[in-house]
């Protein structure tokens, strides 16, 4: 179309068009900017950094009975100041499974670890981080800082490793995640494990512990040092066991003995004693195997990821003061935490060439270390400020992962019951170059 002069006019609809499309663009733009202030404006209220967290915290995953009634325990127990539990407000009724005299022995201990997992939790970081990107400190450092010989957690003590939430769905993928990345982790609020650290009260495992005689040992050492070793080779003269196997001990002695070591605060130079019980793979017969039954599946779990290559259930009982000295496990190793509370000391496969471990496969004590951590005047000796490491304080109802092939050294803060359970190897078998190369160059 042309006008009188002759020039082509643009047609009306077309500029309609342009017009239209101007504006359409317009209104997206303020939409967004709109709804991102109202996301913002949300997670600033809600006092979460994400969608997948805020969508987790509308809908909450659905409690267990023990998870409602802590959750009705700690929300009963916040004041102004601190969480403490105060007797003048109505109290949650237990879960059904729970006894009333366990019950009150284990109250303040639930309102005790919401504290600590609510005060002491690191910020999550959600991608894994490289592994040698991990918030280590030097081992020397670590042990100058807490010796293992003092069972008594320091005031300034402060967590390093990532702790995630079970029971929450985006927690649970990111501890997925570090899982497959071979990185450390802490999880809590696992409703198998919470329950069952009520429900193994002394009555129940005296009952059932006394059905698995064949299975479970106590070991006695001259102090509170605890080398593991198996049967002695016979080309190994003069070799003398550092721990012995005693046989006139049961849990209930065992138990009172544990208990004493608590209420007296022994100290390091007594007789210590060790209580050890574990099951095969897949066994249902015994209790252990009942009741832990995310390691005692037969199918692949969170907890365990290949089941064929699982090494079945160790259970260990702890007393006040007790190290088991540094070694490393093959296997993806899930600890649980039933009672009481353990610490360890984890150090990456490329820190072995200063602990120290010992390298022949015929030795009893294969895979561990000969060195008293201790003793600073050996740590300093062996250059353990070159060795990596991360300290942790496994409370009761938390798991903790250590990947394969990745040392870590246990001192039983007070009475314990830690059980554990290993599943197959990483792809690759990652760290163990680390461990062959350093066996190599003894």
């Amino acid at each position: 179309m042309e006008d009188t002069n002759g020039k082509r006019k643009t047609p009306r609809r077309f500029i309609r068009i342009i017009q239209g499309i101007f504006y359409i663009i317009i209104f997206i733009m303020f939409t967004t900017i709109f709804i991102g202030f109202c996301y913002h404006l949300m997670t600033v209220l809600m006092g979460v950094e994400s969608l997948s967290e805020m969508i987790s915290w509308q809908n909450p995953p659905i409690r267990s009975e023990y998870e409602e009634y802590v959750h009705q325990l700690v929300m009963n127990s916040k004041d102004p100041n601190h969480l403490r539990f105060q007797e003048s407000r109505t109290n949650p009724k237990p879960p059904s499974t729970v006894k009333k005299n366990h019950f009150e022995e284990t109250k303040d201990r639930i309102l005790a670890r919401y504290e600590y997992n609510q005060i002491h939790r690191p910020k999550i970081v959600p991608t894994p981080p490289n592994e040698r990107n991990l918030p280590w400190d030097n081992l020397y450092n670590v042990l100058n800082e807490w010796n293992p010989d003092n069972p008594e957690i320091p005031e300034n003590f402060q967590e390093r490793l990532q702790h995630f939430n079970y029971g929450d769905p985006y927690e649970r993928s990111l501890a997925e995640a570090y899982r497959n990345a071979e990185i450390p982790f802490k999880l809590y609020n696992v409703s198998e494990f919470n329950e069952i650290s009520f429900k193994w009260d002394e009555k129940y495992l005296e009952s059932s512990i006394s059905n698995m005689k064949t299975v479970g040992h106590v070991e006695k050492s001259k102090d509170n040092h605890f080398m593991f070793w198996r049967s002695v080779n016979k080309r190994l003269k003069n070799y003398e066991p550092p721990t012995e196997i005693i046989h006139n001990v049961n849990f209930p002695k065992y138990l009172k003995i544990a208990k004493q070591a608590d209420i007296e605060k022994w100290n390091t130079s007594k007789e210590h004693y060790y209580f050890m019980l574990g099951v095969p793979p897949h066994d249902h017969h015994y209790f252990i195997g009942k009741d832990l039954t995310s390691f005692s599946t037969t199918k692949a779990n969170f907890f365990i990821t290949n089941p064929t290559a699982n090494k079945g259930i160790q259970c260990r009982f702890g007393m006040r003061g007790v190290i088991a000295e540094c070694h490393y496990d093959s296997g993806k190793n899930m600890v649980a935490m039933l009672h009481g509370q353990k610490r360890y000391i984890i150090t990456p496969p490329w820190s072995c060439p200063y602990l120290g471990i010992i390298a022949d496969p015929k030795h009893p004590s294969y895979r561990h270390s000969i060195i008293d951590w201790s003793d600073l005047n050996q740590a300093k000796a062996n250059k353990f400020e070159k060795a990596d490491a991360i300290d942790t304080v496994l409370h009761v109802g938390e798991v903790l992962y250590i990947p394969s092939f990745w040392f870590h050294y246990i001192v039983s803060l007070e009475y314990s019951i830690q059980c554990n359970s290993r599943s197959g190897f990483p792809p690759g078998r990652k760290g163990y170059n680390y461990i062959q190369q350093c066996f190599n160059n003894q």
